[in-house]
């Protein structure tokens, strides 16, 4: 298959994606059983294109919700790889929790949460311009929501950190945050930051991917490290098979997903993730 655009020397199709991390560690994603094409279009796939196919007839409500729900496997899917991707190519030094008191919000209309959480972040950061956070919503079994985040390149002083006099099971001091004025908060310093990386993108569950489908799920401020991406095109087999014998492997990891195409027909994919030492 010929898969390289030579004309203006970018590819166009790939199955490896290879991301470097801060450290020089990598991440090498591979597609076996098939190509990504990069010029498509994610809209064909959205909620309005399928309410219209569904109004319009064109689909019956058995594919309608069975399309749906593909298309939100894969949202949540992205969401937990950029989430990933921001937590671990950053050492953060501060993790929070921030709850909102029913008297001052109503903590089950998640927009009006999220409102808060985002005028007050904009509010430390005009303080504190080189602060860094990654911030992820939480959906308690009551129904209401709450937040965790990274914080780093802290100003404790803008911050207005206070002792609450409490510690953790470790002997960490846990702080409250006088600057946020909405509910309780907690904040304790961050240990290992290794982790935390994938303690953080845990709170994107499935009940909470239903509740807040096509809106926001993680806040990042702009000067997070994101990873250097590189997309490819290799033949599986012999790609696999060096990763496999690579020095550098640090593990190999195979997950099993479902796929649908613009014509509602289901099928499966195997792909490979490997992490590699620098």
């Amino acid at each position: 298959m010929f898969l390289l655009n030579y004309l203006g020397g970018d590819i166009i199709f790939y199955n490896v994606k290879e991301k470097i991390y801060f450290d020089g560690k990598k991440q090498v994603i591979v597609y076996k059983d098939y190509v990504i094409d990069k010029g498509f279009n994610r809209s064909s796939s959205n909620h309005k294109f399928l309410i219209d196919k569904l109004i319009d007839g064109d689909i019956g409500t058995s594919e309608y919700e069975f399309r749906k729900n593909i298309n939100m496997k894969r949202s949540v899917r992205r969401t937990l790889n950029e989430i990933y991707d921001i937590s671990r190519c950053n050492c953060w030094e501060l993790f929070v929790t921030l709850t909102f008191n029913p008297e001052k919000v109503d903590s089950y209309d998640y927009d009006e949460v999220t409102k808060k959480l985002k005028n007050w972040l904009d509010t430390i950061r005009r303080k504190s311009k080189d602060l860094k956070y990654l911030i992820v919503p939480e959906l308690h079994k009551s129904g209401r929501y709450h937040f965790h985040g990274l914080f780093a390149n802290v100003d404790y002083d803008k911050l207005k950190l206070i002792d609450s006099g409490k510690r953790t099971n470790t002997g960490l001091v846990i702080y409250n945050i006088d600057s946020y004025k909405w509910g309780f908060s907690t904040a304790t310093k961050v240990e290992n930051t290794n982790a935390v990386n994938k303690y953080i993108a845990k709170y994107v569950t499935k009940d909470l991917a239903k509740n807040t489908m096509y809106r926001r799920r993680y806040w990042a401020s702009r000067n997070c490290n994101k990873p250097k991406i590189l997309e490819k095109y290799a033949e599986p087999e012999l790609l696999i098979k060096s990763l496999e014998t690579s020095r550098n492997l640090i593990s190999k990891q195979v997950k099993q997903y479902t796929y649908v195409n613009d014509d509602g027909e289901e099928f499966k994919s195997e792909v490979i993730y490997f992490e590699l030492d620098s």
